[in-house]
């Protein structure tokens, strides 16, 4: 193999033009790493996004908590004002968590989780929080009970 020789100088601008051109491309990486990771950089609207996600995920599992804690404390009573108003409040509190599961699937950006809490939502609708309160609405404990739902 034949390797020309150069000249003690031009190996030498050879050598500075190769370091210059790395400090280069490492003040450039280290440019756009300190752009990702300083305040109001994508690195923080990220967390600041998955921070407000999570609030919502609590407030959503919280208003599930409810409607949970007063379907229980409706299907217990006899009292028909207080089987009413908290029919009543369960309905308003389905609302606001519907509303809650359309607000979270919209700011999801994984598919996947998004897939997984549609299933969660089918599955609350089908089998968890409101057939057990639906089902004590439907079979109520007295006759009187009965005429107050049909509203007679």
């Amino acid at each position: 193999m034949i390797v020309p020789s150069f000249p003690i100088r031009y190996r030498l601008l050879l050598i500075n033009g190769l370091v210059l051109l790395t400090l280069a491309a490492i003040l450039a990486v280290v440019m756009t790493r300190i752009d990702q990771v300083r305040i109001g950089g994508s690195l923080y609207r990220d967390l600041r996004a998955q921070m407000r996600l999570t609030h919502k995920l609590s407030a959503l599992r919280a208003d599930l908590g409810d409607i949970l804690i007063v379907s229980y404390e409706a299907r217990t009573t006899d009292d028909l004002e207080k089987r009413g108003a908290g029919y009543a409040e369960t309905k308003a509190l389905g609302r606001v968590v519907d509303a809650q599961f359309d607000e979270v699937l919209r700011d999801l950006r994984d598919e996947s989780l998004k897939t997984m809490l549609r299933a969660a939502r089918v599955m609350l609708v089908l089998a968890g929080v409101w057939v057990p309160w639906l089902i004590s609405c439907r079979a109520p404990k007295s006759q009187a009970s009965a005429a107050f739902f049909v509203g007679k």
